[in-house]
């Protein structure tokens, strides 16, 4: 969070949610940052607290992800959610891998619209592709749209990364995202995340990671949006 912190207008330090963050002008706009820590618990407190606070205009989540090989994502590289999926929600059986849907028991739902959700929370970007469009053009490199997966065990072999790159199609994953998105389709509340590629998902080799990349190009591209001033 510090390349958005750093970026802050009249920052002032704020403890809300039971989590430490930061309150100021980005981009113009008034935002609340908060860091809600690592996981689908963590994220969900976290926004579930502060939208019961009070009404958010969206919800934006930041971080970083591990990218998947057939992506064409490099480290560096920034992504948008169109969708996030709960990769790895659901049974294993001997005939294979089964989701929520699959045996018929959903996540959310049914939410704004009637509508249920199983493993995938698809994100309405037409809420933001102005502010994108901007953004894109202040990163390196134009942004790349694709689904998000979230999982609790991070991939760490380039064999189990093939496997999920091959059920879902994904360009990237994550520990988090899915439980943003989860809540904020309850809440009936926009919901963006944006994420710089941090490694690829390979064999773990952290001498190939560039955190450092991945969050400053990822806040560059979060103040860009705030700064297009639209939704």
């Amino acid at each position: 969070m510090a390349p958005l912190t750093d970026m802050l207008e009249g920052r002032l330090k704020v403890e809300t949610c039971k989590r430490a963050g930061a309150a100021g002008l980005l981009g113009g706009r008034p935002v609340t940052l908060l860091a809600s820590g690592v996981g689908q618990v963590n994220t969900a407190q976290t926004v579930t607290a502060l939208l019961e606070g009070g009404r958010a205009e969206f919800v934006l989540m930041g971080g970083c992800a591990g990218a998947y090989v057939g992506s064409g994502l490099k480290v560096g590289d920034v992504a948008v959610a169109m969708e996030e999926i709960y990769a790895d929600t659901g049974v294993l059986t001997t005939d294979g891998w089964l989701d929520m849907e699959d045996i018929c028991l959903p996540l959310a739902g049914p939410g704004v619209g009637g509508n249920s959700r199983f493993n995938r929370f698809p994100l309405q970007l037409e809420h933001f592709k102005e502010g994108m469009d901007n953004a894109s053009r202040a990163v390196p490199k134009p942004a790349v749209s694709g689904a998000f997966l979230t999982v609790s065990t991070v991939s760490g072999t380039s064999a189990r990364g093939t496997e999920l790159y091959g059920r879902y199609g994904a360009i990237c994953e994550n520990m988090e995202g899915a439980a943003a998105a989860h809540v904020c389709f309850i809440y009936g509340v926009p919901f963006l995340e944006v994420r710089g590629i941090s490694n690829m998902v390979v064999d773990r080799d952290r001498e190939g990671w560039d955190i450092n990349a991945a969050t400053v190009n990822c806040a560059l591209f979060i103040y860009h949006f705030l700064k297009a001033g639209v939704i």
